[in-house]
């Protein structure tokens, strides 16, 4: 309905179905219902659609650039369908394989999907969906989470797929164009701090990883302007306050003010901010599959202080969950278990938790044994030969190769707290990223180095 009064063409209509699909549908409940079913039906039509579009230009030389990325798109896919025999005969169902191969479906469909809309519209159109798409699902994570954790009392839970990995994205779109933008620098600096400011609030502790984005960001633009870019600076600077605000606790703590009295009651009681069920949330804060409302969960940055000493309950909770998803790798090294094989793991209460899920980068290792290093080889191969032709597009093309840069980096910073591409927002947010860097070189022509010295 809306598509056509937009006026959209069709390979702008299938990946933006796909996105609106998946924010819709994902993660609302357990259940394989009809709405999900229509969902994947939708995604495999838009494939189809996009394959063929892609193949239609495949003499022109955005598809020639983009080539890495079907590759990788490639090994994924055929890395899946690996997968299948292999959870089969670990007892698998096949729905279980099918909710849990989901997220990785979606980052092998991207390139493709993400093609689509690239040889179709312009950046622009492009990045508002990244910023609707980004924006909505910020806002549903926060919501979400503050009330799971009893911060806040709202009257909905969630308002589509909430994804800490989408917002990620686009907290690194925000920053890249804070940075690189003359005439709308602080108004995408303070839209960047909203952004943080938007997980934070929620007391997800790995918000403050992502501090390494605006760092990444504005120390790539230093080296390659070989110049301190101070108003770079004081634009990236403005999300890592935000950061800092809410970090000031701990660092209180960890120079030692209170140490002595905080340290033992940290010890002494189980766990006061992580529930039955919830764990640690599923995938470095997103949403756990099947979550049970926790105690109040006040006071969050503060232990910060306990991750360091090692008492940290969420901290020894990941680590059960590593040296389960370690056991599991070891049983099948080569082609692992499959997606939907349980990682059974002892909560902080005493009961035994039997989830596809674990906050652990092993998980990956534990579902598709070596293959799944290939997985990440592959992918980072593309995204490196996609951040190499962007150098050359002027500033619109360093805008969107800071952004995808920023988001790569802090995919990699957070992969040591739990498995990033089971994340469905991470699918998303790479087909959307990569929409807007491929819609950037159809559009801006190449142009000598000296572009990068804007500014």
């Amino acid at each position: 309905m809306g598509f056509a009064s937009l006026s959209l063409p069709m390979g702008a209509v299938r990946p933006l179905a796909v996105v609106a699909g998946a924010l819709l549908t994902l993660q609302s409940s357990q259940g394989l219902e009809l709405s999900k079913i229509a969902f994947f039906a939708i995604v495999a039509l838009a494939l189809a659609g996009s394959s063929f579009h892609v193949w239609r230009s495949r003499d022109t030389e955005l598809v020639r650039i983009a080539r890495p990325w079907l590759v990788a798109s490639g090994v994924l896919a055929t890395i899946l369908v690996i997968s299948v025999p292999v959870a089969l005969a670990h007892g698998t169902s096949p729905t279980g394989w099918a909710r849990d191969a989901a997220s990785y479906a979606l980052v092998a469909a991207a390139p493709w999907l993400a093609l689509d809309l690239g040889l179709s519209v312009s950046p622009r159109t492009a990045s508002r969906a990244l910023i609707v798409a980004g924006s909505l699902s910020t806002v549903s994570f926060t919501l979400i989470w503050t009330q799971r954790r009893h911060l806040a009392e709202l009257p909905i839970d969630r308002l589509v797929l909430p994804s800490f990995a989408f917002a990620a994205a686009l907290f690194a779109f925000a920053v890249a164009h804070a940075c690189w933008s003359e005439r709308h620098r602080w108004p995408w600096a303070i839209g960047a701090s909203v952004v943080i400011g938007l997980l934070l609030v929620t007391g997800t502790r790995t918000t403050l990883v992502l501090a390494v984005v605006p760092v990444v960001i504005w120390l790539d633009i230093v080296i390659r302007r070989r110049a301190f870019a101070p108003s770079v600076a004081l634009s990236a600077l403005l999300p890592l306050l935000v950061v800092a605000a809410f970090a000031w606790p701990a660092t209180v703590r960890l120079i030692g003010v209170d140490q002595g009295a905080a340290a033992p009651a940290a010890a002494a009681s189980p766990s006061p901010s992580v529930g039955p069920g919830e764990a640690t949330g599923g995938v470095a804060g997103s949403p756990g599959p099947s979550p049970t409302p926790a105690p109040s969960d006040d006071g969050r940055y503060e232990k910060i202080a306990d991750v360091a000493a090692g008492t940290d309950p969420s901290l020894q909770l990941r680590w059960r969950q590593t040296e389960v998803a370690w056991i599991l790798f070891t049983s099948a090294p080569l082609v692992g278990n499959g997606p939907g094989v349980s990682i059974p793991w002892v909560n902080w209460d005493g009961s035994l938790v039997m989830e596809s899920w674990a906050d652990t980068p092993l998980t990956i290792l534990a579902k598709f044994g070596l293959l799944g290093i290939l997985i990440w080889i592959v992918l980072g191969w593309a995204t490196v030969t996609t951040l190499r032709h962007l150098r050359s597009r002027g500033v619109d093309g360093l805008t969107v190769r800071s952004a995808i840069l920023g988001f790569a980096a802090g995919i990699v910073a957070l992969t040591p707290l739990g498995p990033q591409l089971e994340d469905k927002g991470t699918g998303l947010a790479i087909l959307l990223l990569l929409g807007i860097a491929f819609a950037t070189l159809r559009e801006v022509p190449a142009e000598p180095a000296q572009a990068e010295r804007h500014g």
